[in-house]
Protein backbone atom coordinates (compact mmCIF):
# COMPACT_ATOMS: atom_id res chain seq x y z
CA UNK A 1 0.00 0.00 0.00
CA UNK A 2 1.34 3.35 -0.95
CA UNK A 3 1.10 6.21 1.53
CA UNK A 4 -0.69 9.47 0.71
CA UNK A 5 1.48 12.52 1.23
CA UNK A 6 -1.13 15.10 2.40
CA UNK A 7 0.39 18.16 4.08
CA UNK A 8 -1.42 19.17 7.28
CA UNK A 9 0.38 22.50 7.72
CA UNK A 10 1.39 25.40 5.52
CA UNK A 11 4.94 26.46 5.30
CA UNK A 12 4.34 29.38 2.88
CA UNK A 13 4.73 32.88 4.34
CA UNK A 14 2.04 35.62 3.92
CA UNK A 15 2.82 39.32 3.73
CA UNK A 16 1.27 41.49 6.49
CA UNK A 17 1.33 45.25 6.43
CA UNK A 18 2.97 46.94 9.35
CA UNK A 19 0.61 48.68 11.83
CA UNK A 20 1.84 52.20 11.10
CA UNK A 21 0.96 51.80 7.41
CA UNK A 22 -2.65 50.98 8.35
CA UNK A 23 -2.85 54.05 10.58
CA UNK A 24 -1.46 56.30 7.85
CA UNK A 25 -3.93 54.98 5.27
CA UNK A 26 -6.81 55.43 7.75
CA UNK A 27 -5.75 58.99 8.57
CA UNK A 28 -5.52 59.86 4.86
CA UNK A 29 -9.01 58.45 4.31
CA UNK A 30 -10.45 60.45 7.23
CA UNK A 31 -8.80 63.65 6.01
CA UNK A 32 -10.21 63.14 2.51
CA UNK A 33 -13.70 62.55 3.91
CA UNK A 34 -13.41 65.66 6.11
CA UNK A 35 -12.28 67.84 3.21
CA UNK A 36 -15.03 66.46 1.00
CA UNK A 37 -17.66 67.19 3.64
CA UNK A 38 -16.40 70.77 4.19
CA UNK A 39 -16.30 71.43 0.45
CA UNK A 40 -19.89 70.21 0.27
CA UNK A 41 -20.94 72.46 3.14
CA UNK A 42 -19.32 75.52 1.60
CA UNK A 43 -20.75 74.72 -1.83
CA UNK A 44 -24.33 74.24 -0.65
CA UNK A 45 -24.15 77.31 1.62
CA UNK A 46 -22.90 79.63 -1.11
CA UNK A 47 -24.55 83.04 -1.27
CA UNK A 48 -26.71 82.80 -4.37
CA UNK A 49 -29.85 83.52 -2.36
CA UNK A 50 -28.79 87.17 -2.09
CA UNK A 51 -29.22 87.43 -5.85
CA UNK A 52 -32.95 87.88 -5.15
CA UNK A 53 -32.46 91.05 -3.10
CA UNK A 54 -34.93 93.77 -4.16
CA UNK A 55 -33.74 97.16 -5.38
CA UNK A 56 -32.51 99.56 -2.64
CA UNK A 57 -32.10 96.81 -0.07
CA UNK A 58 -30.58 98.27 3.12
CA UNK A 59 -30.49 95.07 5.19
CA UNK A 60 -30.29 91.41 4.15
CA UNK A 61 -30.20 88.46 6.55
CA UNK A 62 -29.44 84.91 5.43
CA UNK A 63 -31.06 82.26 7.66
CA UNK A 64 -29.42 78.84 7.57
CA UNK A 65 -31.91 76.10 8.49
CA UNK A 66 -30.61 72.76 9.81
CA UNK A 67 -31.72 70.43 12.58
CA UNK A 68 -29.59 72.40 15.03
CA UNK A 69 -30.26 75.93 13.83
CA UNK A 70 -33.97 75.69 13.06
CA UNK A 71 -35.15 75.79 16.72
CA UNK A 72 -32.94 78.82 17.37
CA UNK A 73 -34.27 80.76 14.39
CA UNK A 74 -37.85 79.81 15.27
CA UNK A 75 -37.35 81.28 18.73
CA UNK A 76 -35.73 84.48 17.41
CA UNK A 77 -38.31 85.09 14.67
CA UNK A 78 -41.40 83.79 16.43
CA UNK A 79 -44.44 85.96 15.60
CA UNK A 80 -42.22 88.31 13.54
CA UNK A 81 -43.91 89.01 10.15
CA UNK A 82 -41.32 88.51 7.41
CA UNK A 83 -43.37 90.15 4.65
CA UNK A 84 -44.73 93.71 4.79
CA UNK A 85 -48.38 93.95 5.82
CA UNK A 86 -48.64 90.17 6.02
CA UNK A 87 -48.72 88.02 9.15
CA UNK A 88 -46.63 85.11 7.86
CA UNK A 89 -43.72 84.25 10.13
CA UNK A 90 -40.95 81.66 9.90
CA UNK A 91 -43.07 78.72 11.06
CA UNK A 92 -45.39 79.26 8.07
CA UNK A 93 -42.47 79.11 5.60
CA UNK A 94 -40.34 76.28 7.02
CA UNK A 95 -42.52 73.38 5.73
CA UNK A 96 -41.66 74.14 2.09
CA UNK A 97 -38.18 75.70 2.56
CA UNK A 98 -35.08 73.64 1.80
CA UNK A 99 -32.13 74.64 3.95
CA UNK A 100 -32.17 78.42 3.86
CA UNK A 101 -34.12 81.61 3.47
CA UNK A 102 -33.25 85.31 3.38
CA UNK A 103 -35.08 88.36 4.71
CA UNK A 104 -34.70 91.71 2.92
CA UNK A 105 -35.60 95.22 4.12
CA UNK A 106 -35.62 98.04 1.56
CA UNK A 107 -35.04 101.75 2.01
CA UNK A 108 -38.80 102.33 1.80
CA UNK A 109 -39.38 99.88 4.67
CA UNK A 110 -40.70 97.00 2.52
CA UNK A 111 -39.92 93.49 3.78
CA UNK A 112 -39.59 90.48 1.49
CA UNK A 113 -38.35 86.94 1.98
CA UNK A 114 -36.50 84.59 -0.40
CA UNK A 115 -36.66 80.83 0.13
CA UNK A 116 -34.97 77.86 -1.50
CA UNK A 117 -37.86 75.98 -3.09
CA UNK A 118 -39.84 75.61 -6.32
CA UNK A 119 -43.19 77.03 -7.38
CA UNK A 120 -44.74 73.57 -7.43
CA UNK A 121 -44.02 73.12 -3.71
CA UNK A 122 -45.63 76.41 -2.67
CA UNK A 123 -49.12 76.17 -1.12
CA UNK A 124 -51.24 78.16 -3.57
CA UNK A 125 -54.14 78.49 -1.15
CA UNK A 126 -51.90 80.14 1.43
CA UNK A 127 -50.42 82.57 -1.11
CA UNK A 128 -53.85 83.50 -2.45
CA UNK A 129 -55.22 83.93 1.05
CA UNK A 130 -52.55 86.51 1.95
CA UNK A 131 -52.28 87.98 -1.58
CA UNK A 132 -48.55 87.34 -1.79
CA UNK A 133 -46.51 88.13 -4.89
CA UNK A 134 -44.26 85.30 -6.15
CA UNK A 135 -41.09 85.84 -8.23
CA UNK A 136 -38.86 82.93 -9.25
CA UNK A 137 -35.14 82.99 -10.01
CA UNK A 138 -33.09 79.81 -10.25
CA UNK A 139 -33.59 77.61 -7.18
CA UNK A 140 -35.17 80.43 -5.18
CA UNK A 141 -38.54 82.16 -4.80
CA UNK A 142 -39.05 85.77 -3.64
CA UNK A 143 -42.24 86.35 -1.66
CA UNK A 144 -43.39 89.93 -1.11
CA UNK A 145 -46.43 92.14 -0.62
CA UNK A 146 -46.13 93.43 -4.18
CA UNK A 147 -43.88 92.91 -7.18
CA UNK A 148 -40.44 94.34 -6.42
CA UNK A 149 -37.61 94.99 -8.90
CA UNK A 150 -34.84 92.46 -8.22
CA UNK A 151 -31.26 93.69 -8.50
CA UNK A 152 -29.45 91.37 -6.09
CA UNK A 153 -26.51 92.25 -3.84
CA UNK A 154 -22.94 91.07 -4.24
CA UNK A 155 -21.24 89.34 -1.35
CA UNK A 156 -17.66 88.17 -0.88
CA UNK A 157 -17.68 86.36 2.45
CA UNK A 158 -18.70 82.74 2.79
CA UNK A 159 -19.21 80.23 5.55
CA UNK A 160 -16.02 79.29 7.38
CA UNK A 161 -14.27 76.32 5.76
CA UNK A 162 -13.28 74.77 9.09
CA UNK A 163 -16.01 73.78 11.59
CA UNK A 164 -16.52 75.91 14.71
CA UNK A 165 -15.94 74.14 18.00
CA UNK A 166 -17.75 76.49 20.41
CA UNK A 167 -20.06 78.38 18.04
CA UNK A 168 -22.87 77.30 15.76
CA UNK A 169 -23.06 79.05 12.39
CA UNK A 170 -26.55 80.54 11.86
CA UNK A 171 -26.18 82.60 8.70
CA UNK A 172 -25.09 86.01 7.55
CA UNK A 173 -26.15 89.65 7.60
CA UNK A 174 -25.40 92.28 4.95
CA UNK A 175 -25.68 96.09 4.91
CA UNK A 176 -25.17 96.80 1.18
CA UNK A 177 -25.04 100.62 1.37
CA UNK A 178 -22.24 100.47 3.95
CA UNK A 179 -20.58 97.47 2.21
CA UNK A 180 -20.58 95.60 5.51
CA UNK A 181 -20.94 91.82 5.84
CA UNK A 182 -21.18 89.90 9.07
CA UNK A 183 -21.37 86.23 10.05
CA UNK A 184 -23.97 85.16 12.63
CA UNK A 185 -22.92 82.63 15.30
CA UNK A 186 -24.64 81.14 18.31
CA UNK A 187 -23.24 79.87 21.59
CA UNK A 188 -24.68 78.97 24.98
CA UNK A 189 -24.70 82.56 26.29
CA UNK A 190 -25.41 84.78 23.30
CA UNK A 191 -25.77 85.30 19.57
CA UNK A 192 -22.83 87.03 17.86
CA UNK A 193 -22.71 88.99 14.59
CA UNK A 194 -19.06 89.34 13.56
CA UNK A 195 -17.90 92.01 11.11
CA UNK A 196 -14.34 91.88 9.80
CA UNK A 197 -12.41 95.15 10.17
CA UNK A 198 -8.96 96.55 9.66
CA UNK A 199 -6.47 96.30 12.50
CA UNK A 200 -7.67 98.21 15.55
CA UNK A 201 -7.11 98.38 19.29
CA UNK A 202 -9.33 96.13 21.37
CA UNK A 203 -10.85 97.83 24.43
CA UNK A 204 -12.73 96.94 27.58
CA UNK A 205 -14.46 99.14 30.14
CA UNK A 206 -15.49 99.03 33.78
CA UNK A 207 -19.08 98.03 34.45
CA UNK A 208 -21.56 100.52 35.91
CA UNK A 209 -24.51 99.40 38.01
CA UNK A 210 -27.84 99.27 36.18
CA UNK A 211 -26.67 101.29 33.14
CA UNK A 212 -28.91 100.82 30.09
CA UNK A 213 -26.47 102.33 27.59
CA UNK A 214 -22.67 102.65 27.69
CA UNK A 215 -20.81 103.87 24.60
CA UNK A 216 -17.09 104.72 24.52
CA UNK A 217 -14.81 106.66 22.19
CA UNK A 218 -17.45 108.91 20.66
CA UNK A 219 -16.38 112.12 18.96
CA UNK A 220 -18.61 115.17 18.73
CA UNK A 221 -18.07 117.03 15.49
CA UNK A 222 -20.26 120.07 14.85
CA UNK A 223 -19.75 119.71 11.09
CA UNK A 224 -21.42 116.29 11.12
CA UNK A 225 -24.18 116.75 13.72
CA UNK A 226 -26.43 119.78 13.30
CA UNK A 227 -27.71 119.68 16.90
CA UNK A 228 -24.14 119.75 18.24
CA UNK A 229 -23.36 122.67 15.94
CA UNK A 230 -26.33 124.67 17.25
CA UNK A 231 -25.48 123.89 20.87
CA UNK A 232 -21.84 124.82 20.30
CA UNK A 233 -22.88 128.22 18.91
CA UNK A 234 -25.35 128.76 21.75
CA UNK A 235 -22.73 128.17 24.44
CA UNK A 236 -20.14 130.26 22.58
CA UNK A 237 -22.61 133.18 22.51
CA UNK A 238 -22.82 133.24 26.31
CA UNK A 239 -19.11 132.83 27.00
CA UNK A 240 -17.48 136.00 28.29
CA UNK A 241 -15.56 138.00 25.75
CA UNK A 242 -11.84 138.34 26.26
CA UNK A 243 -11.32 135.19 28.35
CA UNK A 244 -10.24 131.73 27.23
CA UNK A 245 -13.22 129.77 28.55
CA UNK A 246 -14.06 126.81 26.29
CA UNK A 247 -17.45 125.25 25.55
CA UNK A 248 -17.61 121.65 26.77
CA UNK A 249 -18.85 120.46 23.38
CA UNK A 250 -15.73 120.85 21.25
CA UNK A 251 -14.91 119.58 17.78
CA UNK A 252 -13.49 116.03 17.90
CA UNK A 253 -13.90 115.85 21.66
CA UNK A 254 -13.70 112.23 22.84
CA UNK A 255 -16.49 111.32 25.24
CA UNK A 256 -18.28 108.33 26.74
CA UNK A 257 -22.05 108.36 27.11
CA UNK A 258 -23.95 106.49 29.83
CA UNK A 259 -27.71 106.37 30.22
CA UNK A 260 -30.13 104.61 32.55
CA UNK A 261 -33.85 104.69 33.13
CA UNK A 262 -35.18 104.57 36.70
CA UNK A 263 -38.72 104.69 38.05
CA UNK A 264 -38.43 108.39 38.83
CA UNK A 265 -35.88 109.81 36.39
CA UNK A 266 -33.81 109.46 33.24
CA UNK A 267 -30.14 109.69 34.24
CA UNK A 268 -27.35 110.67 31.86
CA UNK A 269 -23.59 110.73 32.40
CA UNK A 270 -21.07 112.25 29.98
CA UNK A 271 -17.39 111.43 30.47
CA UNK A 272 -14.92 113.75 28.72
CA UNK A 273 -11.56 112.05 28.18
CA UNK A 274 -8.20 113.48 27.13
CA UNK A 275 -9.60 116.94 27.74
CA UNK A 276 -7.95 120.27 28.57
CA UNK A 277 -10.81 121.87 30.54
CA UNK A 278 -10.16 123.96 33.60
CA UNK A 279 -12.31 124.72 36.64
CA UNK A 280 -13.14 128.07 35.03
CA UNK A 281 -14.40 126.31 31.88
CA UNK A 282 -16.62 123.99 33.89
CA UNK A 283 -18.13 126.59 36.21
CA UNK A 284 -18.94 128.95 33.33
CA UNK A 285 -20.57 126.17 31.32
CA UNK A 286 -22.59 125.14 34.36
CA UNK A 287 -23.81 128.73 34.71
CA UNK A 288 -24.96 128.69 31.09
CA UNK A 289 -26.73 125.33 31.56
CA UNK A 290 -28.46 126.59 34.70
CA UNK A 291 -29.52 129.84 33.01
CA UNK A 292 -30.96 128.01 29.99
CA UNK A 293 -32.86 125.63 32.27
CA UNK A 294 -34.43 128.48 34.28
CA UNK A 295 -34.74 131.58 32.09
CA UNK A 296 -36.52 134.72 33.30
CA UNK A 297 -39.22 136.65 31.46
CA UNK A 298 -39.77 140.40 31.09
CA UNK A 299 -42.80 142.24 29.70
CA UNK A 300 -41.92 144.37 26.70
CA UNK A 301 -44.58 146.95 25.70
CA UNK A 302 -45.52 147.49 22.05
CA UNK A 303 -46.69 150.77 20.42
CA UNK A 304 -50.26 149.45 20.07
CA UNK A 305 -50.52 149.00 23.83
CA UNK A 306 -49.98 145.24 23.85
CA UNK A 307 -46.85 143.48 25.12
CA UNK A 308 -44.88 140.30 24.72
CA UNK A 309 -42.72 138.20 27.03
CA UNK A 310 -39.01 138.46 26.39
CA UNK A 311 -36.88 135.50 27.41
CA UNK A 312 -33.81 136.61 29.35
CA UNK A 313 -30.90 134.23 29.97
CA UNK A 314 -28.41 135.58 32.51
CA UNK A 315 -25.62 133.13 33.30
CA UNK A 316 -23.89 135.69 35.56
CA UNK A 317 -26.78 135.46 38.02
CA UNK A 318 -26.56 131.68 38.41
CA UNK A 319 -24.59 130.48 41.47
CA UNK A 320 -22.36 127.39 41.22
CA UNK A 321 -22.19 125.32 44.40
CA UNK A 322 -19.13 123.39 45.45
CA UNK A 323 -19.59 120.30 47.63
CA UNK A 324 -17.36 117.41 48.67
CA UNK A 325 -17.71 113.90 47.28
CA UNK A 326 -15.18 111.30 48.43
CA UNK A 327 -12.47 113.92 48.90
CA UNK A 328 -13.22 115.40 45.49
CA UNK A 329 -14.84 118.72 44.61
CA UNK A 330 -18.26 118.39 42.99
CA UNK A 331 -19.67 121.44 41.21
CA UNK A 332 -23.40 121.79 40.65
CA UNK A 333 -26.15 124.18 39.57
CA UNK A 334 -29.92 123.90 39.78
CA UNK A 335 -31.30 122.58 36.51
CA UNK A 336 -34.99 122.51 37.39
CA UNK A 337 -37.34 121.50 40.16
CA UNK A 338 -35.32 119.30 42.55
CA UNK A 339 -32.82 118.66 39.74
CA UNK A 340 -29.13 119.50 39.48
CA UNK A 341 -26.43 119.45 36.82
CA UNK A 342 -23.17 118.21 38.33
CA UNK A 343 -19.53 118.17 37.25
CA UNK A 344 -16.50 116.42 38.74
CA UNK A 345 -12.82 116.08 37.83
CA UNK A 346 -11.45 112.57 38.50
CA UNK A 347 -8.50 110.59 37.08
CA UNK A 348 -7.97 112.90 34.09
CA UNK A 349 -11.68 112.67 33.28
CA UNK A 350 -14.45 115.24 33.48
CA UNK A 351 -17.80 113.79 34.55
CA UNK A 352 -20.99 115.70 33.72
CA UNK A 353 -24.35 114.32 34.88
CA UNK A 354 -27.82 115.10 36.17
CA UNK A 355 -27.52 112.43 38.89
CA UNK A 356 -25.07 112.36 41.78
CA UNK A 357 -25.86 108.67 42.33
CA UNK A 358 -24.86 107.90 38.75
CA UNK A 359 -21.48 109.59 39.30
CA UNK A 360 -20.97 107.67 42.54
CA UNK A 361 -21.78 104.35 40.83
CA UNK A 362 -19.28 105.11 38.07
CA UNK A 363 -16.54 105.95 40.58
CA UNK A 364 -17.24 102.90 42.76
CA UNK A 365 -14.77 100.05 42.56
CA UNK A 366 -15.90 96.98 40.64
CA UNK A 367 -17.15 94.19 42.87
CA UNK A 368 -15.64 90.72 42.99
CA UNK A 369 -18.88 89.21 41.70
CA UNK A 370 -18.94 87.52 38.32
CA UNK A 371 -19.31 90.14 35.60
CA UNK A 372 -21.78 90.04 32.77
CA UNK A 373 -19.60 89.61 29.68
CA UNK A 374 -21.91 91.94 27.74
CA UNK A 375 -21.16 94.76 30.19
CA UNK A 376 -17.39 94.67 29.67
CA UNK A 377 -17.82 96.40 26.29
CA UNK A 378 -20.06 99.07 24.80
CA UNK A 379 -23.65 98.00 25.25
CA UNK A 380 -27.28 99.08 25.26
CA UNK A 381 -30.57 97.82 26.63
CA UNK A 382 -32.89 97.56 23.59
CA UNK A 383 -36.09 97.44 25.64
CA UNK A 384 -35.37 100.72 27.45
CA UNK A 385 -34.21 102.52 24.30
CA UNK A 386 -37.23 101.38 22.26
CA UNK A 387 -39.48 102.64 25.07
CA UNK A 388 -38.02 106.13 24.54
CA UNK A 389 -39.21 106.27 20.91
CA UNK A 390 -42.23 108.51 20.47
CA UNK A 391 -44.16 108.20 17.23
CA UNK A 392 -47.09 110.26 15.99
CA UNK A 393 -48.42 107.24 14.08
CA UNK A 394 -47.95 103.48 14.06
CA UNK A 395 -44.74 102.31 12.37
CA UNK A 396 -44.72 98.61 11.44
CA UNK A 397 -40.92 98.48 11.12
CA UNK A 398 -40.43 99.73 14.70
CA UNK A 399 -42.96 97.13 15.81
CA UNK A 400 -40.92 94.39 14.09
CA UNK A 401 -37.70 95.59 15.75
CA UNK A 402 -39.44 95.60 19.12
CA UNK A 403 -40.56 91.99 18.72
CA UNK A 404 -37.05 90.86 17.77
CA UNK A 405 -35.03 92.82 20.32
CA UNK A 406 -37.41 92.15 23.20
CA UNK A 407 -35.87 88.66 23.28
CA UNK A 408 -32.49 90.10 24.32
CA UNK A 409 -31.58 91.82 27.59
CA UNK A 410 -28.44 93.58 26.30
CA UNK A 411 -26.69 94.24 22.99
CA UNK A 412 -22.94 94.77 23.32
CA UNK A 413 -20.33 95.99 20.83
CA UNK A 414 -16.94 94.34 21.29
CA UNK A 415 -13.92 95.78 19.50
CA UNK A 416 -11.34 93.12 18.68
CA UNK A 417 -8.06 93.32 16.80
CA UNK A 418 -9.51 92.46 13.39
CA UNK A 419 -13.26 92.40 13.97
CA UNK A 420 -16.26 94.13 15.51
CA UNK A 421 -18.59 91.75 17.34
CA UNK A 422 -22.22 92.62 18.03
CA UNK A 423 -23.29 90.34 20.87
CA UNK A 424 -27.01 89.73 21.50
CA UNK A 425 -27.24 88.58 25.11
CA UNK A 426 -30.33 86.66 26.16
CA UNK A 427 -32.14 87.06 29.45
Amino acid sequence: MERLHIPFSRHTQTTRRQRWVVWVLGAILLICLFLLSRVGVVWFSRNTIFSLAPEETVLAVQVQLTKKTQPIWQEFLHSVPLISKRSLDIKDLIPFTHGELAVFITQQGDRAVAIRTTKNELPQTLLEKYHISVQEKGDFILLSEKLLPITGVLTSSRRSFFPLLQNLWLGKVMIPQEKQEGMIYYNASSTVIQFKTKKQISTEQKSVKNADLYLNQLFLNENDVSSVKSMHRLFTFFLKEGDETKPLLLNDQEISVLFRQTQTSTDTLLIFKNHSFTTQDVTRNLQIIGALAKPSFAKVPLPDGTSYDKIIVSPDLIPVEQISLNEENLYRVAGGTHEFILALFKNNELLLSNSQTFIEDYLAQSSDEKKNLCETHDYLNPEVLLSQIQLESFNSLVSVYEKIFSKFSLISFETKKYSMNIQLCSN
